[in-house]
């Protein structure tokens, strides 16, 4: 008996203790093991040259759940390359990540129209963008993702050569010959070229097309989409191409994209048919280039010679996904506005809210300027397929393989069989 009520004495005195030491304040507590909420989230961004910005964000983030009891787990998946086809064969598979990166206006509406994609249309971030950039990610009235990346741009410079001769900036293609001429006058390439990446050449199609169509052939998608139209209406961009590919740099199939930044950098040609998301790379090779974007002359009608505004990164909430409200907080994370100055200019990206206030790159002065004057398009919404149709041809165009009739009849061909399937 002794024994028992020694025993009974030692459990009450362990209550006591346990009573005395949570007294239901919770005051500096966070949940006890138990309590907490394990989470992980899968997320595919084919951008690894951000990881670091990327992780950055992503540790910021985790720490702000672990105060509200949440232990998340971010499983951060960067492919180098073919991040799309990548991500098509994971939903095709049924093994989802919970958020992923797409370009806005060449997938977004696909993915979304496929039921892959989540309607953040509730979503705090949305007040705060601009509203060019809420276009980009609104299909049929909904919000399908937050747009990361804007992008102005038209083909780039090196301006030093530029003022150096005297040249003013083409406004029309005939004064883009003329460029040329007194380019080659004076031994310097015109054209830096780079087939031995196939997308490429491929960005003629959304910059000298996309010109096109926001001029001459203001229906074209909408005839395209309806079976009726044609490239036939575009047929015009192959007049830049063949100028540039004339009066190029050698051995184009032989140099991909890196190695036309480090040519381009080092002097080797006055332009190239890039974009500003190649800056980093040229800047490396040489830090005291002085880089320009303008808008590319694809015709005599300087109405036509504008700037391209891509959103070309979105990131999106899977509307698989088992952690939805979780994963678009996250998503909503980019535009806290404690951080997103810090994130976007860590990224080098352009503003895409009221509440960035940064400065955007000095080679981006002139295409800023044309964007506020008016003189600017949204990126066209070509389905994806035939953008990679494109990329295909126009390479085998410059090869000389293709004529402009075939290259026509198979993108036409390529859009049908998309509208069969989509």
């Amino acid at each position: 008996m002794k024994k028992i009520f020694c025993i009974l004495l030692i459990a009450m005195g362990m209550l006591v203790f346990a009573a005395c030491s949570n007294d239901g304040s919770g005051q500096g507590q966070t949940p006890s093991s138990g309590d907490r909420q394990q989470v992980e989230l899968q997320v595919l961004i084919g951008q690894p040259r951000f990881r670091e910005q990327y992780e950055h964000i992503f540790d910021l983030f985790i720490e702000k759940v672990a105060a509200e009891g949440i232990d998340l787990t971010i499983s951060l998946e960067m492919p180098a390359d073919n991040a799309s086809a990548i991500l098509q064969t994971r939903m095709a598979t049924n093994n989802s990540p919970d958020i992923f990166n797409f370009h806005a206006l060449v997938y977004g509406p696909t993915y979304f129209r496929a039921g892959w994609l989540a309607d953040l249309s509730g979503q705090s971030f949305i007040d705060s963008l601009f509203p060019t950039a809420r276009d980009a990610v609104t299909v049929e009235g909904n919000i399908i993702g937050l747009p990361l990346e804007s992008v102005e741009w038209g083909y780039l410079l090196n301006y030093d050569i530029f003022q150096e001769l005297n040249l003013a900036i083409p406004n029309t293609i005939s004064e883009m010959r003329n460029v040329i001429a007194v380019l080659e006058a004076n031994d310097i390439v015109p054209f830096q070229l780079a087939y031995g990446d196939a997308w490429v050449g491929g960005l003629n199609l959304p910059l000298a097309g996309g010109a096109l169509i926001n001029t001459i052939a203001p229906n074209f998608i909408e005839d395209m989409n309806a079976g009726v139209g044609s490239f036939a209406q575009l047929e015009a961009m192959f007049d830049i191409i063949d100028l540039a590919d004339a009066h190029g740099s050698p051995r184009p199939f032989e140099t991909g994209a890196d190695q036309a930044a480090a040519d381009f950098a080092n002097g080797g040609a006055a332009m190239h048919i890039q974009g500003p998301w190649m800056a980093d790379a040229i800047l490396s090779v040489n830090p005291d280039f002085n880089l320009l974007v303008a808008p590319l002359p694809v015709t005599d009608d300087i109405a036509a010679t504008m700037i391209n505004v891509s959103y070309s990164t979105a990131l999106g909430v899977s509307s698989f996904s088992e952690h939805q409200e979780l994963a678009a907080r996250l998503v909503n994370f980019f535009l806290d506005p404690a951080h997103t100055n810090d994130f976007f200019q860590s990224f080098g990206f352009d503003a895409v809210s009221y509440l960035h206030n940064f400065d955007s790159h000095p080679w981006q002065t002139l295409a800023s300027e044309l964007v506020e004057q008016g003189r600017a398009y949204l990126d066209p919404d070509i389905p994806g397929p035939v953008k990679v149709e494109f990329d295909v041809a126009i390479s085998s165009y410059v090869a000389g393989t293709m004529t402009r009739a075939e290259v026509i009849q198979v993108l036409d061909e390529t859009w049908a069989t998309y509208l069969q399937y989509r």
